[in-house]
């Protein structure tokens, strides 16, 4: 991940063109027409890696039982996002080298805050806090869950706007900033996804990119209305949290 806990973007691709429908069709409600906010998109087309990488080697910092304190948004919640989330698990379960996604555990990386042990008691509480009057006056986010793609370490989903996450994602930051005084990474580096499968070894692509094209999904609208501290864990293949504080979006209290 960009930050200790930010996904590695995909590296060198190649653009492939659309595969017949395999048949595999979302609830209408996953398919719903988009509506896009303000903002450029960043999406882009469907790729496929030639080889895939192993995403659980041990980042700068992290150990086994290590914690660290994050800004996610977090999709348990959202009926559309899971099932589109299930349709993709439905294709990649069967392949040894990906580790899928269970719907607990959908997320969206925003910004880091730090090690728990590296973090004074009290700050977790206190930015919290912070971001509970920064986020007041914005409005729930209607995201676009695009078609997955393969990227270095894992499959994801790219969302859309940019724009409106990004503003979200400042404003955590701040709130992180308000308190210690700083924020881990830099404020313009973004890459908003949702990963469904990630890689747990150095391995062949194609069959994988081949699955992930054949899922008839044109994408899907979630509404975003919160915002989580978490405590993430990373030991067994799968990124676990414990919730510190749960932000809503717009007017509250």
């Amino acid at each position: 991940m960009g930050s200790p806990v930010h996904p590695v973007a995909p590296a060198t691709q190649t653009t492939v063109m659309s595969r017949p429908s395999l048949g595999r069709r979302l609830p209408s409600v996953a398919r719903a027409r988009p509506r896009r906010g303000t903002g450029s998109s960043r999406l882009g087309p469907t790729t496929v890696m030639a080889v895939m990488a192993d995403h659980w080697w041990w980042r700068p910092g992290w150990a086994r039982g290590r914690r660290y304190v994050t800004w996610h948004l977090t999709f348990a919640d959202l009926s559309e996002a899971c099932a589109v989330a299930a349709a993709y698990r439905s294709v990649l379960a069967p392949f040894p080298g990906l580790d899928v996604v269970p719907d607990p555990w959908l997320h969206l990386t925003m910004q880091g805050v730090g090690f728990v042990d590296e973090l004074p008691p009290d700050a977790p509480s206190r930015i919290a806090q912070s971001a509970t009057e920064r986020l007041r006056g914005t409005d729930p986010l209607d995201a676009w869950l695009a078609p997955a793609q393969v990227g270095t370490e894992g499959i994801f989903l790219p969302l859309d706007p940019y724009d409106g996450l990004q503003h979200i994602r400042l404003l955590v930051r701040s709130s992180t900033e308000d308190v210690l005084g700083g924020a881990p990474g830099d404020a313009d580096t973004f890459w908003p996804h949702v990963s469904v499968a990630y890689s747990n070894r150095v391995g062949p692509a194609e069959a994988i990119g081949e699955a992930v094209a054949g899922v008839d999904f044109a994408g899907a609208t979630a509404t975003i209305r919160h915002v989580d501290l978490i405590s993430l864990g990373r030991d067994a293949h799968l990124y676990e949290w414990v919730t510190l504080a749960r932000i809503p979006l717009g007017p509250h209290g």
